[in-house]
């Protein structure tokens, strides 16, 4: 398997974890010093560094919705060491 079908194989599965709120799923391929950073309408509204303040986040987060669903829009390999992915996103509150 090439590194980009790896990569895009580890987002989709953190997207099915982040989807069936399973905060160990999500947490399982994130790097101890993971910078997580969270950008709507082209703004950072959320920055976590590291994979405990993410872990907290994320479990906090988790409590604020009935439901929610993140789907791929599009992904992008713009370097060997970097994914970008655009997402539709609905949650109910």
């Amino acid at each position: 398997m090439d590194r980009q079908n790896r990569l895009q194989e580890i987002v989709e599965s953190y997207i099915r974890a982040y989807n069936a709120f399973d905060v160990e799923g999500m947490l399982l391929h994130l790097h101890e010093e993971v910078v997580f950073r969270n950008i709507s309408n082209g703004e950072v509204n959320l920055e976590t560094r590291g994979k405990k303040a993410f872990e907290a986040q994320a479990r906090q987060a988790a409590g604020y919705f009935q439901e929610r669903k993140q789907a791929i829009s599009s992904i992008r390999f713009p370097a060997a060491d970097a994914v970008e992915v655009e997402i539709d996103y609905h949650a109910v509150l």
